[in-house]
């Protein structure tokens, strides 16, 4: 259960930071502007791209998590089918001999 909220969370917020970094940062300094407020314009946009990956990559991560424990609960739960199945059919045949 925490990985589907873990998931649904990164994935909201990796949303809001990609609006986010577009709606704070959409002003680029004029060519004019002197290099230390360019680079700090550089800095705040690496940032907010980066906080944006991040989310996106944990969003990702807690996605395979999730899928490969979906993928070992459909295993569990087809090996305990295939058992009762199996186990069926025997007491089928049985049943048929007598």
């Amino acid at each position: 259960m925490w990985l589907r909220v873990a998931t649904t969370t990164m994935v909201v917020f990796g949303i809001v930071a990609l609006i986010w970094t577009f709606l704070l940062f959409g002003d680029t300094p004029a060519a004019t502007a002197p290099k230390k407020e360019k680079a700090e314009y550089g800095l705040r946009l690496l940032t907010g791209f980066g906080v944006t990956a991040g989310a996106w990559v944990a969003a990702a991560g807690c996605a395979v998590a999730l899928a490969r424990r979906a993928r070992k609960e459909f295993v569990e739960q087809e090996a305990e089918a295939m058992k009762r199945l199996i186990e069926g059919t025997l007491r089928d045949h049985e049943s048929k001999r007598s």
